[in-house]
């Protein structure tokens, strides 16, 4: 694979790619044709099990849906958003239940989508619809400044989690309780890493945090 020399930083490679095909993908998916004919293909290309040089066809998929439902926010998707807020239309609960029993029927062995990329897509798709409706659902206090911190927590953890396990794995060879230990802990410490990096650069080199965390 063209990254392979260094695969801890696979994600960012792709990545890099996505962001430079952001004027484009922005181009497709702020028509509401254009964009949903462009999800089709993907998704066609996701059963198919396509192989595209460089940029995996899953990463495109779901870089083109974000921007997709969030071109049309203030159109059809902040009409759903509001309908399924704070579990004010159990609708919403149900089409998602369905469409688990959808899924689950065309992932059973033999069906449409078994040993089909387009399933663990679906899947994926379906729990991050799952998770906005519960914390929606949810009365919520205000986030805290350390929860804001989501894109700037992405762009750094891959490699923090790779030297923390590297080094656990170092330290205690071959333990087992080490290792469920460390992956148990792994998104606490994640969390005070990037509060305690982000702080120290907001203070001292905010315009490279600034980068790094998106603008946020």
């Amino acid at each position: 694979m063209f990254y392979s020399y260094n695969p801890v930083f696979w994600y960012l490679f792709q990545l890099i790619l996505l962001v430079a095909l952001a004027p484009l993908v922005y181009t497709v998916m702020r028509g509401n044709v254009t964009g949903a004919a462009a999800l089709a293909v993907m998704a066609y290309g996701l059963w198919k099990n396509w192989a595209m040089p460089l940029l995996n066809l899953d990463a495109l998929f779901y870089f083109c849906a974000a921007a997709w439902v969030s071109l049309h926010r203030d159109t059809w998707a902040r009409e759903i958003e509001e309908r399924t807020g704070a579990g004010k239309n159990m609708a919403a609960g149900g089409v998602l239940l369905l469409v688990m029993g959808i899924l689950l029927y065309l992932g059973r062995f033999g069906g449409l989508l078994w040993e089909r990329p387009l399933g663990t897509v679906c899947w994926r798709l379906w729990g991050v619809c799952a998770a906005v409706l519960a914390v929606k659902a949810a009365h919520l206090p205000s986030a805290r400044e350390w929860m804001k911190h989501n894109f700037f927590l992405y762009a750094i953890h891959f490699a923090w989690v790779r030297l923390i396990n590297k080094a656990a794995a170092a330290a205690f060879p071959g333990s087992a309780v080490i290792a469920l230990s460390v992956f148990i802990l792994m998104p606490a410490l994640m969390t005070a890493v990037s509060a305690l990096i982000g702080g120290i650069m907001r203070r001292f080199v905010p315009n490279v945090y600034y980068m790094l965390s998106g603008g946020r």
